[in-house]
């Protein structure tokens, strides 16, 4: 097998499993020239390929058409909800003093669900806070802010500051478990 430390993206035509299942053959679109030659043996891999959707939870989105193509992570049946989110925040506040949250729900975003930031003496209170591609509930900033009894779960990560269970909770704030 050769080895090769080259990176180059180039759109394909197609990519066809090979009939024993060891591997594939890959035509290019002749309109997106590599930036290196194919080498027979030499390594490559597809990314945003809707044949390469092979596993529970992957998707792909056709960027000409709009369309999404997904596996369920788990059987769906009649009444099924499916729900995908275009906004990257549901809650933004910036600077925001003296408020409380209480008793809501706020879920399904691609960043962070709540996001406070340089705010001071706001409290979320009791409420779910749920499915954000980064952390569910961040109070950052001003200071005294406060996340009390909430239900929070299905975060992804948070990359600063106190990530406790997707609260992501800046110096001199207070939570409570």
């Amino acid at each position: 097998m050769r080895r090769s430390g080259r990176d180059t993206f180039i759109r394909i035509a197609s990519l066809t499993p090979s009939a024993s299942g060891s591997g594939y053959t890959v035509t290019r679109d002749i309109a997106t020239k590599p930036q290196y030659p194919f080498t027979k043996g030499c390594r490559f891999y597809a990314v945003a390929a809707l044949e390469l959707l092979d596993a529970p939870g992957e998707y792909h989105v056709d960027s000409d058409s709009g369309l999404m193509h997904f596996l369920p992570p788990a059987p769906m049946t009649d009444g099924t909800d499916v729900v995908v989110s275009l906004l990257d925040t549901v809650v933004s506040a910036t600077g925001t003093k003296h408020m409380s949250w209480k008793g809501m729900t706020i879920s399904v975003s691609r960043g962070t669900a709540f996001d406070c930031a340089g705010c001071t003496n706001v409290t979320v209170d009791s409420c779910v806070v749920t499915n954000a591609g980064m952390s569910c509930l961040a109070l950052g900033g001003g200071g005294n802010n406060s996340a009390i009894n909430n239900t929070v779960f299905g975060c992804g990560t948070s990359v600063s500051g106190h990530d406790i269970a997707g609260i992501w909770v800046a110096f001199f704030s207070r939570y409570q478990r």
